[in-house]
């Protein structure tokens, strides 16, 4: 991961903690969080699961881009992966999302 990359979360997560007092709420869902990318339109972080993605997006994602676009000058979308073999299946990478070439996921039944 770019040195780059890993100062930019480090400022964002002081810059959230300034704002996210409670130590349990910081902990689990900023503390979680890992930077994956850059570019100059996205960032993109990992977490261990599909549930702690919906519920950063849905809770604390205009926060989180709030403290981004402080940091880096920039607004940038900021979006969510998941971890490599969380609930046994393995994430698409941010390039693949993007391209459209994501591997299709089989249903649970196997299709049956």
């Amino acid at each position: 991961m770019p040195e780059d990359l890993n100062k930019i979360w480090e400022a964002v997560s002081a810059k959230l903690r300034e704002v996210i007092a409670n130590d349990d709420l910081f902990a689990s869902y900023v503390a979680v969080n890992r930077p994956v990318s850059i570019d100059a339109s996205r960032l993109v972080l990992e977490v261990d699961s599909p549930f702690l993605r919906d519920w950063i997006e849905n809770s604390y994602k205009g926060m989180i881009s709030d403290a981004v676009t402080l940091v880096t000058g920039t607004n940038r979308d900021v979006e969510w992966v998941v971890s490599e073999g969380a609930d046994g299946a393995a994430p698409a990478s941010p390039a693949a999302r993007q391209s459209g070439t994501a591997p299709a996921q089989s249903a649970p039944d196997g299709g049956k």
